[in-house]
């Protein structure tokens, strides 16, 4: 299981992030980044920009993950979140159906390197409050998901968009599971637990996997569980159980060889709820969330591009949305 997460998480250290880096076998993210390879394009950024010279100094306590290559900012060099994200901000800011949320987008997003660098590093650090930054994020991120075969880990809906998310997807049919994980923990403990549980999480993802083939396969809730279902959710939940084992059994371990200087590590039993979404579903969860509250649009939508086809018109793509049920010291 490939999972893709929030850069808003990354900077937080959220449980869908945590739990993402240890579960999954590789995680991606959106990494806004400047033009030009190497380092040094970064470092010009970041004298430019310095809120994203901020946001890259909240995310140091991941770099042994990128080093470990467990996190990454893209499936394809050709073909990174931030494009997907760019493409959903054309689509709100010309389409005619994106009129209940196309006033709130920022027309300047894309301006120049500066302006994008600095408009959604801002954003990420403050959590999302701009509409007009994290609306084509989490739009950009699902299709990117959908287009990689990416498993979207998604918090415990908090926000009103993700609440409306919740109510969009009531009727699809779902598994859930209890694993525990390390909600408080640096990289390199993470990257000792990941070779430590190695076995138990190899089986864990492959049953998953198997999991989401069976939620495509059969999204809409149906009265029955059938033989199939049956089959792929036992399947889970005894390779969550064998996971849930050898992790208790190897915790000792990990806190041995934790850096003294770290902060204590913490034990988290979560529910992770596995389940498909359409590929729009942020697009009319925030259209929802927006007629909800009563914003009115300030200005028209006028379509500047050609219309085009949407390959990705009809996709779901794979959530995975993470709830903290207790936690306490791992030693």
């Amino acid at each position: 299981m490939d999972a893709l997460v929030s850069p808003y998480h990354f900077t937080t250290r959220e449980a869908p992030v945590m739990a993402a880096v240890l579960l999954a076998d590789r995680v991606f993210t959106l990494l806004p980044s400047p033009q030009g390879a190497g380092a040094g394009a970064a470092r010009t950024a970041a004298d430019r920009v310095p809120e994203y010279l901020d946001m890259i100094r909240s995310w140091r306590w991941s770099q042994p993950l990128w080093e470990a290559g467990v996190v990454a900012p893209s499936v394809d060099p050709m073909a990174n979140p931030a494009a997907e994200m760019a493409s959903a901000w054309r689509r709100l800011t010309t389409d005619p159906a994106c009129a209940d949320l196309g006033p709130l987008m920022r027309l300047d997003l894309f301006g120049n390197e500066d302006d994008y660098l600095q408009a959604v590093a801002r954003d990420v650090l403050r959590a999302g409050p701009d509409p007009g930054v994290s609306v084509p994020v989490m739009l950009g991120l699902d299709r990117y998901a959908a287009r990689h075969a990416l498993t979207v880990v998604r918090p415990e809906p908090t926000s009103v968009v993700q609440r409306a998310e919740q109510r969009l997807s009531v009727e699809r049919d779902r598994l859930a599971l209890v694993v525990p994980v390390l909600l408080q923990a640096d990289a390199d403990s993470i990257v000792i637990a990941r070779e430590l549980l190695e076995p138990e999480l190899e089986a864990l993802r492959v049953a998953m996997d198997a999991a989401y083939e069976g939620l495509l396969a059969r999204p809409v809730r149906t009265t029955g569980p059938g033989p199939e279902r049956s089959a792929w959710c036992e399947r889970a939940r005894e390779a969550a159980t064998r996971y849930g084992e050898a992790f208790d059994e190897h915790l000792p371990e990990i806190v041995a060889c934790q850096d003294e200087d770290e902060p204590a590590l913490l034990r988290g039993l979560v529910s992770v709820t596995l389940s498909t979404l359409p590929v729009d579903v942020v697009l009319h969860a925030s259209a929802m969330a927006t007629r909800r509250l009563g914003t009115q649009p300030s200005r028209a939508i006028h379509p500047n591009t050609p219309a085009t086809i949407d390959e990705l018109a009809h996709a779901s793509v794979s959530s995975m949305v993470v709830r903290v049920m207790s936690k306490d010291a791992a030693a």
